[in-house]
């Protein structure tokens, strides 16, 4: 089923055909076919093939495919393909390249995506200048409701009819028959215990910005207020700046730190630990401090809680001093204790190594195959999120060798193809992201997660 593969694998099997050409006995494809197998006896365990020859994957590959699939079915591929790989056995080692994966280059966590600045800051208050997030001086304002009436509100004429001669509501809100519709009687109301949120902004008409309506007529926390707990703790870690943009049609903003001790699993895979403030001006969102761990390879964040370890603690809407140093110093306490609960998890996945039926059903459970009455698009779709599976997950590319074969490698290969290719988590890197970031329910990096810790449990 992993089509975009074959072409690799089959071109060693193909070799042997080519040389064979000029003596078409029967035997001696026999004697070839035999041959392949013992190059890879270990393909039972999928995952060790890769893990035990990282630098020739596609070798040790080839004779896996084979073997998973019907005895008769290789018999009958060289011999299909003998023809084609008769001249072109350098042809057949430049097509096995496209097959990998390209390196994922940083700055395309999920994070960054939805950054208007990613680094180059030397403190937060310049991170925040340069995202285009500081100054925003928003307002509450009463909120109206425009209500019709019978009459223009300029020259009073009444509805349907013509309006006055030289009514000025026609030089302002101009018509094709010069009779008093609608618009020419509507009055504002002020509601009540609604306001608007609004902020300056250069493009908007009269230079102001709608952002939401509110039932609070207090002014919401700035970023920059909530920027100093970011500031307290990249002092007391020594962290970086990192990501940093508007969120939700600017009723929210959100800012980051990079904290510098990264997690090496296995001892030799990095992950990162971001510290991000979300700042939300509407009472519909909470503001919250969210520790995100993002594995440096791929460029993927782990959206995980623990049950007694949550990644995220929820700020208070007041603008009050006190309680923010409180909660520096909870989001302090809360780094370092998350810290040791994702290390561990990490740690036990990158022990596991997993059988092939083991790493085939994780597959169909986050990929289930829409069946031959599916549309073309859907069953497109799975083959090419199982081929990609595969390819990370037996480390056939450079991004994932050093991990392949492990449920680690198994969860990276999933939270990998969500968060980076796969067109049903968004149309766009940016619906890809808010969905990895903040969907609760239907997330499936949330899912990939808990599918893996089973692994484990």
């Amino acid at each position: 089923m992993t089509t975009p593969v074959d072409p690799a694998q089959k071109t060693p099997a193909a070799k042997p055909a080519a040389k064979a050409a000029a003596k078409p006995v029967a035997a001696k494809p026999a004697a070839k076919a035999t041959k392949a197998p013992t190059k890879a006896p270990a393909k039972t365990p999928a995952a060790k093939a890769p893990a035990q020859a990282p630098a020739k994957p596609a070798a040790a590959k080839a004779p896996a495919d084979k073997s998973s699939s019907t005895k008769a079915a290789p018999a009958k591929a060289p011999a299909a393909k003998a023809p084609a790989a008769k001249g072109t056995p350098a042809k057949a080692e430049t097509k096995a390249k496209p097959v990998a994966v390209e390196p994922i280059k940083p700055g395309k966590d999920a994070w960054a995506r939805l950054a208007t600045a990613v680094n180059g800051s030397r403190s937060v208050n310049e991170l925040l200048k340069k995202a285009q997030l500081s100054e925003w001086n928003v307002k509450v304002q009463p909120a109206v409701v425009l209500a019709e009436t019978d009459n223009c509100t300029e020259c009073e004429a009444p509805a349907g009819e013509k309006h006055k001669k030289n009514c000025l509501m026609l030089a302002d809100v101009p018509n094709d028959t010069g009779l008093v519709d609608a618009e020419h009687t509507a009055v504002p109301l002020e509601m009540d215990n609604t306001w608007g949120l609004v902020r300056p902004h250069p493009d908007a008409p009269h230079g102001r910005k709608f952002i939401s309506s509110t039932t609070s007529n207090k002014v919401p926390v700035p970023i920059e207020v909530r920027g100093e707990m970011l500031a307290s703790i990249m002092k007391e870690t020594k962290a970086k700046t990192g990501p940093a943009g508007p969120l939700w049609n600017d009723k929210a903003a959100f800012a980051s730190i990079r904290v510098p001790e990264q997690l090496m699993v296995g001892g030799k895979d990095p992950v990162e630990f971001r510290v991000v403030v979300i700042s939300s001006l509407v009472s519909a969102r909470s503001s919250k401090l969210i520790i995100s761990p993002v594995r440096v390879a791929t460029q993927t964040v782990h959206p995980v809680e623990f049950l007694k370890c949550p990644n995220h603690i929820t700020l208070t809407a007041a603008d009050d001093a006190d309680k923010r140093i409180t909660e520096t110093s909870s989001g302090l306490d809360l780094l370092h204790t998350y810290t040791q609960w994702f290390t561990e998890a990490a740690e036990s996945l990158f022990a596991r190594t997993l059988t092939a039926d083991e790493f085939s059903k994780f597959c169909n459970t986050l990929f289930p195959y829409p069946g031959d009455t599916g549309t073309h698009a859907k069953r497109t779709r799975h083959q090419m999120c199982i081929n990609l599976m595969r390819i990370l997950f037996e480390g056939r590319v450079d991004i994932t060798k050093d991990i392949a074969g492990t449920a680690w490698g198994a969860l990276t290969a999933a939270l990998t193809v969500f968060q980076q290719f796969d067109p049903e988590t968004g149309d766009t890197d940016t619906d890809r992201a808010m969905t990895t970031l903040f969907a609760d329910k239907n997330n499936p990096s949330k899912t990939a997660w808990q599918l893996a810790r089973r692994f484990v449990s």
